[in-house]
């Protein structure tokens, strides 16, 4: 049981020097300990960082690349010191990636915001070339990164595309929405997966939860969906996403429910559903407030704070 301060005096002191492996783990305990926050302001935290660049730049393994990617996003380290060391070792090690660790490490450099293109470039050309063998989670997980730091390698989103299109089934209500979320973000949301993503929203908006959408599942692809109603199948999609709400509504109790309606709810030509639901919105916060009794479990901090934003709704 150390601190990240006796760590850190461990890491210092190795006379031998430390092994890509070594560092990994450290930053990994330092991550589990109380003062990780402190050690951020000790002198020897930019000696051991120091350490660990010379370490992995001499010794990293693909491995090696992955674990640490890991260990910083523990830590919620963005260390532009070893993050770019790390870049340079994987451009050094592209070709020799197996398709799991090019899935870490896209999304591990993702996670840490380094948009390096030269290297998202390189692991795009080889994710493409196991793209074919990638679960449809493996590649929204791929797709959701490189939409995190705004890139475009589109031979390999094409492909990723086409994987997720064909694995919906296997995928979540929660992945499913994502997924929408992601390629709409990416500009991508078209055939073949649209076609896809379209049938699996009408099918899984008849269902039950965990495998039906949920309320606010439902209120986000309102919000995706509603700029696109004039495509093709989306209207009938709407249609029936808007009938789940409609049921949400009725046996809605929590007032973060409703009030989160209105900042996903799409214009346009949706607007008769929109106002609709909004109708529905204020009779269910009424019903609430004419409701309001000892039995009544506030989510909020207080009773005073639920009262007042039921109030705001019934406008």
């Amino acid at each position: 049981l150390f601190s990240a301060e006796q760590i850190l005096d461990l890491c210092c002191n190795q006379e031998s020097g430390l092994a890509p492996a070594d560092c990994t783990l450290a930053l990994r305990r330092m991550a589990t300990c109380p003062d990780h926050g402190l050690m951020r302001a000790d002198p020897r935290f930019a000696k051991f960082l120091a350490i660990s660049r010379d370490s992995l730049e001499a010794h990293a393994t693909t491995q090696d690349v992955v674990e640490c990617l890991g260990a910083l996003s523990e830590l919620k380290l963005r260390s532009a010191l070893l993050l770019e060391v790390l870049a340079k070792c994987a451009l050094r090690h592209l070709g020799h990636f197996t398709a799991d660790e090019l899935v870490l490490t896209v999304c591990g450099f993702a996670a840490l915001e380094h948009a390096d293109l030269a290297l998202f470039d390189g692991l795009a050309r080889d994710l493409s070339m196991h793209a074919s063998s990638l679960s449809a989670v493996e590649a929204l997980r791929v797709a959701a990164a490189l939409s995190k730091v705004q890139l475009r390698q589109f031979d390999l989103l094409d492909k990723l595309s086409v994987a997720v299109a064909a694995g919906l089934r296997e995928l979540g209500s929660e992945d499913v929405v994502r997924a929408i979320d992601t390629f709409t973000s990416l500009e991508l949301l078209e055939p073949p997966l649209l076609p896809a993503v379209l049938s699996e929203a009408l099918h899984r908006a008849a269902e039950e939860p965990p495998r039906g959408f949920g309320f606010t599942q439902c209120i986000r692809l309102l919000h995706v969906f509603g700029p696109l109603a004039s495509a093709s199948g989306v209207h009938t999609v709407l249609a029936a996403v808007s009938r789940t709400l409609e049921c949400g509504l009725d046996g809605a109790t929590r007032v973060g429910d409703l009030s989160v309606l209105a900042d996903y709810l799409p214009a346009g030509s949706c607007k008769l559903a929109v106002d609709r639901l909004l109708v529905l919105r204020a009779r269910r916060a009424a019903s609430i407030l004419r409701g309001l009794g000892s039995s009544w479990r506030f989510e909020d901090s207080s009773a005073a704070a639920s009262v007042q934003a039921l109030r705001a709704l019934l406008c």
